[in-house]
């Protein structure tokens, strides 16, 4: 593919319109055979140009994107290894997306037939580093079987408003931390979970609309059988914390079965802990536009499930008259 364009347009009710374009789109692909060794390149330019109906969120991106791939297939075309790197940079950024100016970020990828050495997404800005996505451990890609590590390692706003600018989302002073192990056997039909997410000084800013700042952290541990279509989690604690006091708090008290096979039977027996405390929904306006009450909510309970449809085991947050 030489010199390609690919451009989408979303037009508002104003007669305004979104742009979102690659151009001078190049990609090379060479030796693509069976037991044989070949080369990926790509490059492109990328241009975002926002303009909704509130001027104060008009904003522009330019970026440009370059890759270099060197990959080897077997005698039956299944990836044996991959080594290469590709790279986002952001050359241009205004209006409401001034602050991704100089933003930039690596894909670094080196994996054999038996291990994922790295496979890493790294975000920086000038040379301050910003975080990074990063995969290792053993892993055969013929049995499709391993055991990885899968880590999220100081995701901040910068990195996360890459999302959230097309909604005109801010993230404050968010940071991401994820921890991740991951047990892949029997050709990857059983699958093992475990890990944590803590996400600090959460906070979003919408339309001049900025929620409080909540400190939010979850463990799991679950396992997956693809084969019988059944997964158990042993084990789910969520908790929050708004200005040093507990607003949310949730922990699964016995190991919960779920079935997508079987409909008639998708929760098995389990018990979830779930508490709200002085939760003002007016703070949440930000996600929730004008439905948001005023006052506060407050909700304590444990619902059970007995071989019930999964959706009936879900806890329900009641809001007080005085609230609605």
């Amino acid at each position: 593919m030489t010199d390609a364009t690919i451009r989408s347009t979303t037009l508002h009710k104003d007669g305004t319109r979104d742009v979102t374009e690659l151009s001078h789109v190049n990609v090379s692909l060479d030796d693509l055979k069976n037991g044989q060794t070949g080369k990926l390149l790509l490059n492109a330019d990328i241009k975002m140009q926002n303009n909704p109906a509130a001027s104060a969120t008009n904003s522009l991106l330019q970026a440009k994107l370059s890759g270099n791939f060197v990959f080897s297939l077997t005698a039956d075309l299944k990836p044996a290894s991959v080594t290469g790197n590709t790279r986002l940079e952001i050359s241009q950024a205004t209006g409401a997306m001034a602050e991704l100016a100089s933003l930039g970020s690596d894909l670094d990828c080196e994996i054999t037939p038996t291990e994922i050495k790295q496979l890493a997404l790294r975000f920086q800005k000038g040379t301050t580093r910003l975080g990074e996505l990063r995969v290792t451990g053993p892993f055969d890609a013929q049995k499709t079987e391993g055991h990885l590590k899968v880590e999220m390692l100081s995701i901040d706003r910068q990195v996360l408003n890459l999302a959230g600018v097309k909604n005109g989302l801010d993230f404050g002073s968010t940071t991401l931390n994820s921890t991740n192990d991951i047990l892949i056997a029997k050709s990857g039909a059983a699958i093992s979970a475990s890990g944590q997410l803590v996400v600090n000084k959460f906070q979003v800013t919408r339309t001049n609309q900025t929620t409080p700042t909540l400190d939010l952290s979850t463990k799991y541990d679950l396992s997956v059988d693809r084969t019988a279509e059944t997964a158990l989690v042993r084990a789910f604690t969520l908790t929050g914390i708004q200005n040093n006091n507990q607003l949310l708090a949730g922990e699964l008290t016995s190991p919960m079965t779920v079935s997508w096979g079987n409909t008639t039977n998708a929760v098995g027996d389990s018990a979830l802990n779930f508490t709200v405390s002085g939760l003002n929904l007016a703070d949440w306006k930000a996600f929730v536009g004008d439905v948001a009450p005023a006052g506060d909510a407050n909700e304590s309970r444990t619902p059970h499930s007995r071989s019930m449809p999964s959706s009936t085991a879900m806890p329900v947050i009641d809001v007080p008259p005085s609230a609605k």
